[in-house]
């Protein structure tokens, strides 16, 4: 019976080593899985904080975003309301006026042959600015759907900036205006026999006399237009400088400038100052279509400068032209 008993004694004491055993090693893996659990938190609240600063600097850009689009469409909203503005008035007011001289010449209130030839003259100059209106839309039109072909050719720099000074110092002398060009090389005294540039000729005269007459309409006797042609051998570009002293722009009107229609002088409708508002329109298209850019900087009461930059390249060696 004590053998019994102490065989029954082993087995307990064995069993509850064994149970021991278990409850050790499950309380050793409970630590273990504790450990790793903590770590894991710990690398996953690192990874959240990267996360969480990853997320808030996508938030900030996505704010950014979507502020440029709301001010972007504001503009487009502003300029849409000018464009339907000066549509009107250009139409509608040229037409009044030929539909005044005809009712005037129905009704015999004119009956002078000398003065309905003067009537006669006056509705086809209107009718005229009309034609040139639409031509103008057309033009633009076709640019901006890319239907209208250039005719590319590498242009030496100094024979094509040599002929429109030339040209635009006489215009603006018979006005009293003093025009005249530099050269520069990264703000440096330059070469321009140096650089070529390959655009369409007759495309970019179109530009520059665009901004040329735009300054000389709005410039009194006495000032000065200076344009610089600025080579960049470094970033291969050309930048094209027209600086002028006249009245300058309002700053209200600077990003309305090259929408169509947009008139940056309410005096422009008058009739010293009578463009359609679309050149500069077309001249922004024309640039863009060479690879380059068109802006403009204004001080109201100094003057303004419009600048068109164009890729360009250097002539290698007195053969390379």
């Amino acid at each position: 019976m004590a053998a019994i008993d102490g065989t029954g004694a082993v087995r307990t004491l064995f069993f509850i080593l064994m149970q021991a055993l278990i409850i050790s090693g499950r309380f050793s893996g409970a630590l273990r899985r504790v450990g790793q659990v903590t770590g894991e938190l710990r690398e996953l609240n690192a990874h959240l904080e990267e996360r969480i600063a990853q997320r808030t600097e996508e938030l900030r850009r996505s704010n950014e975003t979507l502020e440029r689009t709301n001010r972007e469409l504001e503009r487009m909203e502003r300029s849409r309301r000018h464009l339907i503005t000066n549509i009107s008035h250009d139409l509608r007011t040229p037409l009044t006026l030929v539909r005044g001289y005809l009712e005037a010449m129905k009704d015999g209130v004119v009956k002078d042959p000398k003065q309905q030839d003067k009537y006669i003259g006056m509705m086809l100059n209107k009718l005229g600015a009309l034609n040139g209106l639409i031509q103008d839309l057309f033009e633009l039109s076709k640019l901006e759907a890319g239907q209208i072909p250039f005719q590319f050719g590498d242009v030496k720099l100094a024979d094509w900036a040599a002929r429109l000074c030339e040209h635009y110092e006489i215009d603006a002398g018979t006005r009293g205006i003093k025009l005249d060009c530099s050269f520069r090389s990264g703000g440096a005294p330059w070469n321009p026999e140096h650089a070529v540039i390959r655009i369409d000729t007759a495309r970019m005269d179109q530009v520059m006399a665009n901004l040329i007459y735009n300054a000389l309409d709005h410039m009194e006797s006495g000032g000065r237009i200076h344009i610089v042609f600025d080579y960049r051998p470094r970033d291969n570009r050309l930048e094209i400088a027209v600086h002028d002293t006249g009245p300058g722009i309002d700053p209200e009107d600077m990003p309305f400038l090259f929408d169509r229609f947009y008139k940056k002088d309410k005096s422009r409708n008058s009739a010293k100052c009578s463009g359609s508002g679309l050149g500069l329109a077309i001249a922004k298209e024309i640039v863009e279509t060479h690879g380059g850019t068109i802006e403009a900087d204004s001080v109201p009461g100094e003057g303004s400068v419009f600048r068109i930059r164009l890729p360009a390249k250097e002539v290698k060696g007195s053969g390379g032209w």
